[in-house]
């Protein structure tokens, strides 16, 4: 999973209204028909399809791209036009400082300049800073972030949502002790993520990771990308090879080779 992460610790994306803008600003279809060219999936959640507690959150119908939309948001959120086209607000312009890496992920320069230009549309200005992928790491689990935005990706190594909701959405878990890097706090998520980490029932987890997501899809402090589709070519000789759903896994310990 690839996503700009917002901060919502940080004006003005403590605003959740600011925060559905840009998500209807941004037309992830065409970010995964004209730059993925077919090489991703679509994120339709904050986990990826396949992860025990995964629920379809339904980011299409939530948050279609719609720019009369976006602003219609940023409106209510009392942000209007400005001379130059960017929102203002009390003499404040909507710009937003943006921590990126190149190459770290595929496509993620071309998707970071496509997402720029579509703020835009929105009055939305997004000022990129382009790091080693070294210094974007050390700045965003850093206690302190001065950005308001980054891009960065997830992979749920256990294939199970503790994994992921509790390191990535748990008020607890905001850097440097964790991977909160949204730096989102809601003690109704903390209190659903605690019960289903203490249930040994898996029905149960799973109705509880489902609300977390419910609530999540409401607050959404993510603008997820894409979903990475891994590409494993294997000679006609290889046998028991099986594909493994957690990308960074090789399973190799029944593999051989036919003579």
């Amino acid at each position: 999973m690839v996503f700009a992460g917002l901060h919502a610790g940080q004006p003005p994306l403590d605003d959740v209204r600011v925060r559905q803008a840009l998500l209807h600003a941004v037309d992830r279809k065409a970010i995964l028909d004209n730059i993925m060219e077919g090489s991703a999936g679509p994120a339709r959640g904050v986990l990826a399809p396949g992860v025990f507690g995964y629920k379809d959150m339904q980011l299409e119908r939530l948050y279609p791209f719609d720019r009369a939309r976006a602003k219609a948001l940023l409106g209510q959120a009392g942000w209007m036009p400005g001379p130059d086209g960017v929102m203002t607000k009390g003499g404040q312009r909507l710009s937003l400082s943006w921590l990126a890496a190149r190459g770290r992920y595929p496509k993620d320069g071309e998707i970071t300049e496509a997402i720029q230009a579509m703020f835009k549309e929105v009055g939305v200005e997004a000022k990129v800073q382009i790091l080693e992928w070294a210094a974007v790491f050390q700045q965003v689990r850093g206690a302190t972030l001065n950005h308001h935005m980054f891009t960065l990706g997830w992979v749920t190594s256990n294939a199970d949502a503790d994994y992921s909701l509790y390191a990535l959405f748990h008020s607890k878990q905001v850097p440097p002790t964790g991977w909160n890097t949204s730096r989102y706090a809601n003690p109704k998520v903390d209190a659903l993520v605690e019960q289903a980490r203490r249930s040994l029932n898996q029905t149960e987890r799973e109705k509880l990771y489902g609300e977390v997501q419910d609530i999540i899809a409401k607050e959404m402090v993510w603008i997820p990308v894409y979903t990475t589709k891994e590409i494993i070519a294997a000679r006609a000789a290889v046998k028991g090879f099986n594909i493994h759903p957690v990308e960074y896994n090789l399973a190799l310990w029944k593999t051989w080779l036919e003579k």
